[in-house]
């Protein structure tokens, strides 16, 4: 890469110079390039030197000298980068390259992948798959190979961080991705940032709550600019659709086992506040065994409790100062238990 920079930076030092003096006399800043040509020794200057019009025209071949060479460097040198990262991604180096660039926003992997899918024009030009299969194989080829060749850049949490969310994420090199892989289809369907995950095959390099640059995605895959679904989009859509509404309606159920539980406990409380008399066995199941709530809470009392309440003619001191007899103290000690167990406190 220096012999290509150092080329292009003598042609922006020419043009700059060419300027310079098309613009500035050597002896009050205010002549034109024939000035330079005596001043170097050279008395016969051809009189097109001499002419003012050769201080513009001179002006304009050295900006436009140093754009264009400007323009051409920077070229060459993403061109050469570019290439470093190719062969590294085909495994034609030893040393990985990591993609360290920082700053931006970025995305999630579930919803990158969506992105790519359901709007980029590539996503668009793509045919309709026929089998999820076809669909992970046709779009993590696409994916892997932008991120391979470096011109998609990826972070994740290495290791077994699904349990860990506040496990800080890191680059992923691109040379990681010759051999990671991803399932689109699940990461669409399930659209879960903390399941995120890339993998390689009989590795334990394992990269979870995967997120991708959002400057990248756009760069990379233009938008389509249509509100159509692709063909991609219209084979995965259906069970995305599908997986959301049995997440909505487990979440809807748990959330009615939960209010269900809080109210059996509320009930069970109640019932020790409720009775007044009996320090026996017999007098507080007695009282129980009459409600219908203790129908419900019962199977989830611990068998330690149970014993202790049935046992016959048994009869437990209650403590001084005591609010609740012995039997009721212990009966809401279980019921404490519970609410512990079941994730209500």
């Amino acid at each position: 890469m220096e012999p290509v920079a150092q080329g292009w930076k003598i042609t922006v030092g020419g043009g700059a110079v060419l300027t310079v003096l098309a613009q500035t006399k050597p002896d009050d800043a205010i002549s034109n390039l024939g000035a330079w040509v005596k001043l170097v020794g050279i008395d016969a200057v051809p009189p097109i030197l001499l002419s003012p019009r050769i201080d513009t025209f001179a002006t304009v071949a050295g900006v436009l000298t140093v754009a264009i060479a400007l323009f051409m460097w920077r070229r060459e040198v993403r061109h050469v980068h570019h290439k470093e990262i190719t062969a590294q991604a085909k495994g034609e180096a030893s040393v990985g390259v990591l993609v360290t660039r920082s700053g931006g926003e970025w995305t999630p992997l579930p919803a990158a992948l969506r992105y790519l899918v359901y709007e980029s024009e590539w996503g668009h030009q793509q045919a309709k798959p026929t089998s999820v299969a076809e669909f992970d194989r046709l779009v993590a080829m696409e994916f892997r190979e932008r991120l391979a060749r470096g011109e998609v850049r990826a972070r994740g949490a290495k290791g077994e961080a699904f349990s860990n969310p506040e496990r800080p994420t890191e680059d992923i090199s691109s040379h990681y991705w010759q051999h990671g892989t991803i399932q689109p289809h699940a990461e669409i369907q399930m659209e879960d940032s903390n399941r995120a995950a890339a993998w390689k095959t009989g590795s334990n390099d394992t990269y979870r709550r995967v997120i991708i640059s959002t400057a990248d995605l756009a760069s990379t895959w233009p938008g389509a600019g249509t509100a159509t679904l692709s063909s991609l989009a219209s084979f995965v859509e259906p069970s995305r659709k599908l997986f959301a509404e049995s997440v909505a309606t487990e979440a809807r159920f748990i959330e009615g086992a939960r209010k269900r539980r809080q109210e059996l406990i509320a009930k069970a409380r109640d019932l020790a506040q409720d009775f007044g008399d009996g320090e026996t066995g017999e007098g507080f199941r007695a009282y129980l065994e009459g409600q219908r709530v203790y129908a419900d809470i019962r199977p989830h009392l611990s068998p330690e409790y149970l014993a202790k309440l049935n046992a016959q003619r048994m009869l437990y001191a209650k403590a001084d100062g005591a609010k609740y007899p012995t039997l009721v103290s212990w009966f809401l000690d279980d019921i404490d238990r519970l609410e512990k167990e079941w994730g209500l406190i």
